[in-house]
């Protein structure tokens, strides 16, 4: 057994499918990514978590190790995902929070840049391949959960008063889910895509 199944209450297919996950996110199998993300990820949450949330991701860490940021993250971009269509009354702030915070890093990882000689340029390109769908969705995702955290915001009755107090905190320090910095992330990303080249392309034939 590997050292990293003690203290791990998980089903063997589970256990399975986070270890292949992770292994063809690292071999950037796009083919079988597709099938994880579309089918995998849906059936064993139909299967075995239904009624509770998948795990966390230190318990996940025990099961596929700590060697790679990157699943790391994208887990937990399927996990959030997942919390917010079960919550009925919506996420925590603190569930809300949580999830900026990882669609921050993942943007970070995506648009990686460096200073030279004073001026911001383009780094190396992280080694990952999704599929062109889990790219919209995950684009989709940041959206619909910015715009989540304005009707949040504009609706007291949606907040403990715990909550309120931690908002106001979060809305001075401006940490997550500001207009300003979504807004320059949703640029950056155009800006990286190329897109308004392409298009311009396509036009001029």
């Amino acid at each position: 057994m590997d050292d990293r199944d003690f203290d791990v209450d998980l089903p063997d297919e589970v256990v399975y499918f986070l270890r292949y996950f992770k292994e063809m996110i690292e071999e950037q199998s796009v083919t079988e990514i597709l099938g994880l993300y579309e089918h995998g990820f849906t059936e064993l949450t139909e299967k075995f978590f239904s009624e509770k949330m998948w795990p966390e991701d230190k318990i996940v860490e025990k099961v596929v190790g700590t060697d790679n940021d990157i699943f790391i993250i994208l887990y937990k971009e399927l996990y959030y995902r997942d919390l917010y269509t079960r919550m009925q009354r919506g996420p925590s702030l603190i569930h809300r929070y949580e999830s900026y915070m990882n669609y921050s890093k993942l943007f970070s990882e995506i648009l990686r840049t460096k200073e030279v000689n004073d001026k911001t340029v383009p780094n190396e390109p992280i080694a990952l391949q999704l599929p062109n769908i889990w790219l919209w969705d995950i684009i989709d995702e940041f959206v619909y959960q910015f715009q989540a955290f304005c009707l949040y915001k504009a609706n007291p009755s949606k907040r403990s008063a715990e909550e309120i107090e931690d908002l106001i905190e979060l809305e001075q320090t401006q940490n997550a889910w500001n207009i300003y910095p979504v807004l320059n992330i949703l640029y950056s990303l155009l800006t990286k895509s190329q897109i308004n080249e392409q298009l311009k392309a396509i036009r001029e034939g």
